[in-house]
């Protein structure tokens, strides 16, 4: 399992709605503007200390069912960003 993160309200409020939520992969965003995908990070560790130095205190980290061949990461970002929902 892969990990993301999310604003804790939205993502909380998704899955009361719906048992299972997508990350938006590379492509278009809902406003149709060219989009790389979501965050992906290969541990919990690694998503907390993201939510700690981006100071988004209102995220918190979610598994995510995917595997690495799934994900790309762009020059000097730390994470991994999701291919395909």
């Amino acid at each position: 399992m892969l990990y993301t993160v999310g604003r804790t309200e939205a993502y909380e409020q998704g899955l009361n709605e719906e048992s299972v939520l997508r990350k938006l992969g590379r492509g278009l965003d809902h406003d149709g503007n060219p989009y790389e995908g979501g965050c992906v990070f290969l541990s919990v560790e690694e998503a907390e200390h993201y939510i700690v130095s981006e100071k988004h205190d209102d995220y918190s980290v979610y598994g995510l069912l995917t595997s690495v061949d799934n994900t790309h990461q762009l020059e000097g970002e730390s994470f991994k960003r999701i291919l395909a929902s």
